[in-house]
């Protein structure tokens, strides 16, 4: 059973943030707006999370999110999949607080009955920092978002909401969505994206289900239109 902290509301060890700040070629796993559809979730993380160094959650999922902490407790394959760093925000559906319960005794970190799910957050991969937020705070505005990103010295932006996966760059920040995993809009299939961050670079993969209608079907890569 892995370790896990909250530190500066994501969850990992301080190690393990550490060894993500420097660790050359990291692989981030990015979801979003799962919208209460646990399985979709589950199964993007059994199949890709071992592979990866991070997972993100862009808001609207907290209750799924929480969903596989928890269940991480008991199911072996769950623990094991877990990336060591996962990094979240709320969005608009999503309540201000949330409860995971003491989960285990090797899990005592989680004594506060409630805890802030947090609007936005930074997170640093290989020496890059990274803004994440839902993206409604912000109407959706790269603008908005940038000049955010720029005073806070992001490189990239990792966002949802639109449930519509994009890849664009303004300004010099470049702006990442991975679609919903479970709800996507404008004729898409279900998607999710993995980054892969080097010291001079963010290659972004984006995969989608095969099956429109089967939360754990396969899934291939695909480019956005957006």
């Amino acid at each position: 059973m892995k370790e896990i902290s909250i530190i500066n509301n994501i969850f990992a060890t301080e190690e393990a943030l550490n060894n993500l700040a420097k660790k050359e070629n990291a692989r981030v796993l990015v979801v979003s707006d799962s919208h209460g559809k646990y399985d979709a979730l589950e199964n993007i993380v059994l199949r890709y999370g071992k592979e990866c160094d991070a997972l993100v959650h862009c808001g609207d999922g907290n209750i799924d999110l929480t969903g596989l902490i928890r269940k991480s407790v008991k199911d072996e394959k769950i623990d094991e999949a877990l990336p060591p760093v996962i990094a979240f925000v709320r969005g608009n559906c999503d309540e201000p607080y949330y409860n995971l319960g003491n989960l285990s005794p090797k899990k005592t970190i989680f004594k506060r009955p409630e805890l802030i799910n947090p609007q936005s957050q930074l997170l640093t991969v290989n020496g890059i920092q990274l803004m994440i937020a839902h993206g409604h705070s912000y109407g959706v505005s790269f603008e908005r978002m940038g000049l955010e990103a720029k005073i806070l010295g992001c490189k990239a932006v990792l966002y949802g909401h639109t449930h519509v996966s994009s890849d664009n760059t303004v300004n010099g920040i470049r702006f990442i969505n991975p679609g919903s995993c479970s709800f996507p809009r404008d004729n898409h299939n279900a998607s999710f994206a993995i980054l892969t961050i080097g010291k001079n670079f963010i290659d972004t993969a984006f995969l989608q289900r095969t099956e429109a209608w089967n939360p754990l079907s396969e899934f291939k890569i695909y480019t956005p239109l957006a």
